[in-house]
């Protein structure tokens, strides 16, 4: 951007803060909070790329989770929708306990990463049709890239989890665990919610899996009062290294 594109729009935007004022000594409160919206806008728009994601990013590592949806909320507000910064909210709102709003924000972030799957896979139609069957080959190389990782379906996972839809939740643990079946956090996540689905059984084996994945998980199992009831069980008595006995 040349320096008589920064003038120009430093320019409107004090002719915007100017009118805003006018109005507000008008008592057009609505008008001025408007104009006032645009001028912060304007002014936002000539931050860096991604200026207020990675501040998000930067603030919901530091714990700051108020603090990283604002920012969120300034870069959806400001560049548009996006998966990464959907997705960023997503796991903020779930560390501050808004689950209903995590899943908003995972199932956002979904939507946008399927109608990028929609437009490769059109794209890729369109080449075969017109038989440009070395582009396609080429285009189909980078495929995949719209899908989404372990990750995302393991925090869409945990915020169904606390809002009791466990069959959801089951779901999105199991999608994590075929994309990455080695993580025990995943395996554990999933036996819970098969205890409150299926009952003792299944989850008990899941328990197996994952403690035999991860030696922490059997120390996490041995504190957990999600498994209050099964501390009688017998095979889950075993699992933790106990005696058979119930006493």
């Amino acid at each position: 951007m040349s320096k008589n594109d920064d003038d120009d729009d430093f320019t409107a935007v004090g002719l915007l803060l100017e009118k805003a004022e006018q109005y507000k000594k008008a008592g057009k409160f609505e008008d001025a909070l408007e104009l006032l919206n645009k001028a912060r806008v304007m002014q936002e728009s000539k931050k860096p790329e991604n200026y207020w994601k990675d501040k998000g990013l930067d603030k919901l590592e530091l714990g700051k989770y108020e603090d990283a949806v604002k920012c969120f909320d300034n870069e959806l507000e400001i560049n548009g929708k996006s998966f990464d910064t959907y997705f960023a909210k997503g796991v903020t709102l779930y560390a501050l306990g808004s689950y209903v709003e995590a899943v908003e924000c995972f199932q956002n972030a979904y939507e946008i990463k399927h109608a990028e799957g929609l437009k490769h896979a059109s794209k890729l139609d369109l080449f075969k049709t017109y038989r440009k069957f070395e582009d396609a080959v080429k285009f189909s190389r980078g495929m995949g890239t719209e899908q989404v990782d372990h990750t995302f379906w393991y925090y869409m996972g945990l915020a169904l989890y606390e809002l009791k839809r466990y069959s959801e939740a089951m779901d999105c643990f199991r999608n994590a665990s075929a994309l990455n079946p080695r993580d025990s956090a995943i395996v554990y996540s999933l036996a819970k919610c098969e205890l409150f689905s299926s009952g003792a059984e299944k989850c008990i084996e899941l328990l197996e899996k994952a403690c035999d994945l991860d030696s922490a998980s059997k120390r996490l199992l041995r504190v957990d009062p999600t498994f209050d009831s099964l501390r009688n069980d017998k095979k889950f008595r075993v699992l933790l290294g106990y005696s058979t006995s119930s006493t």
